[in-house]
This record gives structure tokens, sequence and C-alpha cells, in this order.
């Protein structure tokens, strides 16, 4: 089954609101390099949706962001 994720510059941003908050959403990308303790289907994806909607919320989806 295909899953789809998309992420836009035109979402809604929920930035972190100190430096424990981004720790914390750091820590959460980071459960899943290179691959959490138990493997299941879909693990990358995981990966890459946890780590996209922070370069989301961080205002980091940009297309000048994207084009460097």
């Amino acid at each position: 089954m295909a899953r789809i994720f998309i992420v836009s510059d035109t979402d809604k941003q929920n930035r972190p609101k100190d430096l424990n908050d981004l720790e914390q959403r750091f820590w959460e990308v980071r459960q899943w390099i290179p691959q959490p303790a138990v493997k299941a289907p879909g693990n990358n994806m995981n990966f890459a949706e946890k780590a996209f909607t922070l370069f989301k919320d961080c205002g980091l989806i940009t297309k000048k962001m994207l084009s460097f």
C-alpha cells in the first residue's frame, strides 16, 4: 500500500517553542536512524515524515532552500 506525504511552503508551520522543544523533535527524528531497534515496514517513511515536518515547521521548505 502506497503512502503519500506532501509538505509545502504554504503549510501551516508549528515552530518549536524553545530549544527544549527543538531538541525533543531532533530526538524523535534520530530514533529512526539508521533503524529503530524493531525493524518494521515503513520505517524509512516514518523518518522522512518526521524530518520533513520539522523542516517545514522551521521554515526550511522554500524554493530558495530547495534550489540550494
